[in-house]
């Protein structure tokens, strides 16, 4: 057994260890083997409350649906616990009532909270998590998606307008991730076809580096006052929807093209929708094409978008110097031209990684081309990945990765019996240390 007066750091960081592997970002079960070492004896009582509190995980799991309720009543009761807590990470299985309200109240109660992740919320209670949301000053780091754990899909979260408003109640917000359809159209401004700048305080999030967006509902007005609220945003993201234009992404991209890093402009094509062939680029009435901005970002590391934004010759002539991760879509006719770039000396020096695939779902990429890719890139020592690497990244899990095994993750029934109540009773007992 592990001595009782090993070093609190030390312990602390054995700890940590107790903890099951997450699998993915939606594994947001609480860690019941942790709760249940905090019951050994005083000193591993400390060190755990210091491990279990200070990242929590409250999904609703195995009928534990009161895991959020448990929790509130346990650092209500001991703010001292409540003060320790930097991120609160919820899922929702089904949505129980009074589940999010308790979501709302816990994140009232951790006046240290700096991170939150939402999967999911009951409607009727929503005001109620967007309020707490808001009131949350010292908020770094914000996750939130409308599909809950069983893949129900809840209310939207709010409009833009909405969302704009809460932006400026977190001065220290860093990173921003908000997933399929969770934030709505500013209606009010969509049927009043409002074309006015919107008000902001210039530099109002100056820490603001990752921003990543799968709602399709961005416009111009919006994209050019989170470009003044984060002018040193280094990663961005859009997905879902039609593609945005050059004149709605102008401004926005012009101002943090020196500090991108990563950018991903992954928009449905209009006859994706239809399973059609999409009309040529240059038979549009509408101008897409980013080559001049691109062009401008010395430091891009990731870059994902389509020969819409930018020509395949763009690519070519050392001008993505740190580009190391490239995702490209293109038309059935461009990819020899591609290729071609692809065998230029000194085409994208430090690239390391390549996906290519067709803009449109009903185009095949001839077998041929493909082997050619393959050949040039490892003559170039760059790796060929699936477009579904894409995807695999975007939930967090590594593509590489060796299959799970079973036994490093699963609970045993015995697991399954503790939750929060454990660590609640052992607060109340005689080894409580109040500050």
């Amino acid at each position: 057994m592990m001595p009782p007066d090993i070093d609190h750091k030390i312990l602390t960081r054995i700890l940590q260890f107790v903890s099951k592997k997450r699998i993915s970002l939606f594994d947001l079960k609480p860690p019941y083997r942790l709760a249940r070492c905090a019951l050994v004896n005083k000193a591993w009582l400390a060190a755990a409350r210091e491990v279990l509190y200070t990242h929590v995980y409250l999904g609703t799991c195995n009928a534990r649906d009161d895991s959020v309720k448990q929790f509130f009543k346990t650092v209500s009761k001991s703010p001292h616990l409540a003060r320790l807590v930097r991120s609160i990470n919820f899922g929702t299985q089904y949505m129980q009532r009074g589940e999010t309200s308790y979501l709302a109240k816990s994140i009232r109660a951790c006046s240290n909270l700096t991170g939150i992740r939402v999967y999911g919320w009951n409607g009727y209670e929503l005001d109620d998590l967007t309020a707490a949301l808001k009131a949350c000053a010292k908020l770094e780091s914000l996750e939130l998606n409308r599909y809950s754990l069983s893949d129900v899909e809840c209310d939207e979260f709010c409009d833009l307008a909405g969302f704009f408003d809460m932006l400026k109640g977190w001065p220290k917000i860093r990173t921003i991730v908000v997933h399929k359809n969770t934030v709505g159209w500013d209606e009010e401004a969509w049927e009043e076809e409002k074309e006015d700048e919107i008000v902001v305080t210039p530099n109002s999030c100056p820490d603001l580096r990752h921003f990543k967006f799968h709602c399709g509902t961005m416009t111009r007005r919006y994209l050019e006052a989170l470009a003044k609220i984060a002018p040193s945003l280094s990663r961005l993201r859009f997905q879902e929807g039609l593609p945005l234009s050059r004149e709605k992404l102008q401004y926005a991209l012009q101002t943090w093209a020196p500090n991108l890093t990563e950018l991903a402009l992954n928009f449905s094509e209009r006859a994706n929708h239809t399973f059609g062939r999409a009309d040529s680029d240059a038979d549009s009435k509408t101008d897409y094409h980013l080559d001049d901005i691109l062009m401008k970002m010395p430091n891009l590391r990731t870059l994902l978008l389509s020969s819409r934004y930018c020509r395949p010759a763009t690519l070519g002539g050392g001008k993505f110097p740190n580009l190391e991760t490239l995702i490209y879509d293109m038309r059935k006719g461009e990819l020899s031209k591609f290729i071609g770039i692809l065998r230029q000396p000194g085409c994208l020096p430090a690239l390391q990684q390549l996906a290519v695939s067709l803009r449109t779902s009903g185009d095949k990429m001839d077998a041929n081309m493909s082997n050619e890719v393959d050949v040039v890139c490892r003559q170039r020592g760059v790796r060929v990945r699936d477009r579904f690497f894409e995807e695999l990244l975007s939930f967090g899990l590594d593509p590489d990765a060796p299959p799970d095994n079973e036994k490093d993750w699963q609970y045993s029934e015995e697991d399954e019996d503790e939750d929060w109540d454990d660590e609640e009773e052992s607060d109340e007992g005689s080894w409580e240390t109040d500050e």
